[in-house]
């Protein structure tokens, strides 16, 4: 049966409260979507016994096992994040494999929602008394901060360069002997290629080891200092292996297949046991691995690879560092596309503990030698990276400084640490496209504030541009007018809020905000006429871009349940829902005239359409779009305007529906149509407006020991 009105109760030291969608104990409140409290509802009306799969898809999805499946294993780790149950040793939820679930604490129910007695009224004495001690409390709070900050000032330490090449360097990888340093160098042209770089000799020349003719992710060394490990992903031929490098006979063969999705993942253990890496399983998807390596440091066949990423939750998981004595990994953890966390991994058990909460994005991680503590660079928006230490076993976090720092290592005598610093810079660019051929068109910028302005949408109903821009200090959805004047911050939700999209007729904006709380994302629209925000409601917790149907009543809407995407159009005021694909759609706009939907999938390259009469899909061209990216829009009934990139260059292209040709517009350097970027635009003005990235030059750079000065006050 359904459980109606407020429900509270308390279990295990939290508050639950139906009505608010909240729980609630020392550490704070979490939201959850309210199909995740209806299942939480429903097992503590039901705490004394087994609860199937079946009767919770019933109750909370009305028996639509299509979507309830998938939904009902999010909430349910969506449930245990909550509690900080998210392992095999639960101590909230008891699963029974394929059959249900059980409430393990007895629940406690509240009359009337708890209002609880009444507060005693405080006497005057009492408040001057409690004046005093938080004017107190608030003198030694500012003390403690400016005695924080003098730390953080003396352990950030000068840093030393030790690559200087044309381009970007990135993810360096120190040899076990100390002797050397492998790197993944991007030229200028788009080659991605692993080089070594002496740390005997830092003034001899990096040496290239790969070839030119794919691309080269993810240097790895074996405890040997003689092997290393690299990925060789080949795009045109969708293949991606991972190779062996002998630095004494200089030779390369392939020791396993790979994938490349979402993140390029190799690493090996300090004792030469484990190579993690990505791997696809037809069963459960992409996810991590553990091959287990001989002492010649080649696969063991005689064992099978072991997966570490769960197999039926909404987690994606990337980069990893392993802990000096190869019994523990550290894992960045990704619930959706604006929440990261970092978490530790027990070889010995097989089981997940969180180690950071509340992080937005993480980049990169190493461990210090005495196996507990943990350097990570949290990156809270684009121009936020920070360096912070975390101890594993009691979670407290400290911040360090290094502005723009990225993928910290340690150097194997623990005394210094090789990392990369970097600033994004990103902003609101235009480029003129019905123009003659032989005419100029270089990008104009727009909009530049603070260097973090990204995804234009331009409305043609009201002449505006909306944006997002953390010039506020928090990613907020901005509009102005086409030539970048008036600008004017609509929200204000100190959060993480990007995407924007105009409805038809100018007077609403959808976007995509980060639920600090709980770590999920919701889609919103901004009113211009009332200037309100209101949020869609869909049952779910991980959202793509939208875009607005034609007739301004509906949103498509990407959703991620688990692993899994697709496009949904979903009413305005979340009431309806309907799934329009079924085969990973990610991003989508509806056809000028309203007939059909034009989409990108997250695993196949090309442009898709579906039309809503007959429900039937077509491929339009491959090869061309990115998976996945909405670096696409409409440039009148009949064709689209659409970015694609090669190693040296990005090139603005339009194709033309009706006769299925394409017609190269504008060449650019490479990475000045940002690949993450929207586009959008303009048939009155004849410009395209996107997100302009500057090209960048990164350099390794190398560092004394960030928690040297930590480890005297220990």
């Amino acid at each position: 049966m359904q459980h109606s009105g407020c429900v509270v109760f308390e279990i295990d030291g939290w508050r639950v409260d139906s009505l608010a969608h909240t729980l609630t104990s020392d550490s704070g409140e979490h939201q959850v979507p309210a199909k995740v409290m209806a299942v939480l509802v429903h097992l503590a009306h039901n705490q004394e016994r087994l609860v199937t799969r079946q009767e919770l898809i019933d109750v909370v999805w009305g028996g639509n096992a299509h979507v309830g499946n998938k939904s009902l294993n999010n909430a349910i780790w969506r449930i245990r994040q909550v509690f900080g149950d998210d392992t095999e040793n639960a101590q909230i939820i008891r699963t029974t494999p394929k059959t249900g679930y059980q409430l393990i604490p007895a629940p406690v129910f509240i009359e009337n929602g708890g209002g609880g007695a009444p507060k005693p009224e405080r006497t005057g004495a009492s408040v001057r008394y409690g004046l005093l001690v938080g004017l107190a409390v608030a003198v030694a709070a500012i003390v403690l901060l400016q005695r924080l900050g003098a730390l953080q000032k003396q352990a950030e330490a000068p840093l030393v360069v030790v690559t200087q090449m044309s381009g970007r360097e990135l993810y360096p990888s120190p040899s076990p002997d100390g002797t050397a340093f492998a790197f993944l160098h991007v030229s200028p042209e788009g080659a991605d290629d692993i080089y070594i770089q002496s740390l005997l000799e830092p003034d001899e020349p990096p040496v290239r080891i790969s070839p030119h003719d794919a691309d080269n992710h993810a240097p790895t060394w074996a405890p040997d200092s003689r092997h290393l490990a690299y990925m060789r992903i080949d795009t045109g031929a969708g293949s991606c292996e991972i190779m062996l490098w002998d630095s004494v006979t200089e030779e390369t063969e392939s020791i396993g297949i790979c994938v490349d999705l979402y993140f390029p993942t190799l690493s090996w253990s300090p004792d030469g046991r484990w190579l993690v890496y990505r791997k696809l399983d037809a069963e459960f998807g992409q996810g991590l691995y553990l091959k287990a390596m001989n002492p010649e440091f080649r696969p063991t066949a005689e064992l099978e690879d072991r997966r570490i990423s769960c197999e039926d939750c909404s987690l994606i998981d990337h980069e990893v560092s392993w802990s000096p004595d190869s019994k523990t990994l550290a894992i960045t953890r990704s619930e959706n596309r604006m929440s990261e966390n970092v978490y530790k991994f027990d070889l010995d058990t097989f089981q997940f503990g969180r180690l950071t909460s509340g992080e937005i994005s993480i980049k990169g991680h190493t461990w210090h030698k005495d196996g507990r503590r943990l350097l990570y660079v949290s990156n809270k928006h684009p121009n936020n990276r920070r360096l912070w230490t975390v101890d594993t076993v009691t979670r407290k976090k400290q911040e360090l400084g290094y502005e723009g720092a990225g993928f910290p290592v340690y150097l194997p005598d623990y005394e210094s640490i090789l990392l990369y610093k970097r600033r994004v810079t990103t902003f609101i660019a235009s480029t003129p496209i019905d123009q003659p051929d032989e005419a100029l068109r270089f990008p104009r910028t727009v909009i530049q504030a603070n260097g973090a302005e990204r995804n234009p949408a331009y409305s043609s109903a009201v002449d505006k541009l909306a944006y997002y821009s953390n010039l506020s200090g928090h990613n907020e959805i901005w509009i102005a007018d086409p030539d970048g004047s008036n600008r004017q911050r609509i929200t204000d939700l100190k959060t993480n809020a990007v995407d924007p999209s105009w409805s038809d007729d100018g007077q609403k904006i959808a976007f995509v905000a980060l639920d600090t709380n709980s770590g999920s994302t919701n889609v919103k629209i901004y009113d211009l006429a009332s200037q309100t925000t209101s949020t869609v409601l869909t049952g779910f917790g991980s959202h793509g871009p939208p875009t607005w149907s034609r007739d301004g009543q509906s949103l498509i809407i990407p959703i991620w349940e688990g692993r899994d995407v697709d496009l949904w159009r979903v009413a305005a005021d979340g009431n309806q829902l309907a799934r329009l694909t079924t085969s990973g759609g990610k991003f989508g706009r509806e056809s000028p005239d309203g007939t059909s939907l034009y989409f990108t999938k997250a695993h196949e390259r090309g442009l898709f359409r579906i039309s809503y009469a007959d429900g039937e899909e077509q491929r339009l061209f491959r090869n061309i779009i990115s998976r996945g990216r909405g670096n696409w829009t409409w440039a009148g009934p009949d064709s689209i305007i659409y970015a694609r990139y090669g190693r040296g260059h990005s090139e603005i292209a339009r194709f033309d529906l009706a006769s299925g040709t394409q017609k190269v517009l504008i060449k650019h350097p490479r990475r000045i149509v940002h690949r993450s970027g929207m586009l959008s635009y303009s048939a009155s003005r004849g410009v395209l407006y996107f997100t302009h990235r500057e090209p960048q030059q990164i350099d390794i750079k190398k560092a004394p020991d960030p928690l040297k000065d930590l480890n005297s006050r220990r």
